[in-house]
């Protein structure tokens, strides 16, 4: 069965999750010319998270968003530590300042990595 077959004979009512199409969640949409079944896609999909078990894809999914945010936050703090330590002059900065900054970085990025995937 095709993904849009998959789709148009998709009851919302009674769900059936064992018959999901190959590769599901990640399934190659490029076969979907319509919006509406792109939309309808998405919605199985949350449909699928949310009561067909894919819990646990979402939860991988968000965990392996925060350690990539982490490690990007701990390259990019590490680096500019290094070019800092190298220095000759001695630049004082306030706690909340950085803590603050860090804060709004970190907000900023999982809300764009949040709307991104939804």
């Amino acid at each position: 069965m095709n993904l849009k077959q998959y789709i148009n004979q998709f009851d919302f009512t009674h769900p059936h999750w064992d018959n999901l199409p190959a590769g599901f969640p990640h399934c190659d949409i490029s076969g979907l010319t319509t919006k509406q079944d792109k939309h309808l896609y998405d919605a199985i999909k949350t449909e699928w998270i949310v009561e067909g078990g894919g819990r646990q894809y979402f939860y991988k999914s968000i965990a392996r968003r925060a350690l990539v945010t982490a490690a990007i936050i701990f390259v990019l703090l590490a680096g500019k530590n290094a070019i800092t330590s190298n220095q000759s002059t001695t630049n004082t900065v306030n706690a909340k300042t950085v803590s603050q900054t860090v804060g709004d970085f970190v907000e900023a990025t999982m809300s764009a990595l949040i709307r991104r995937y939804d």
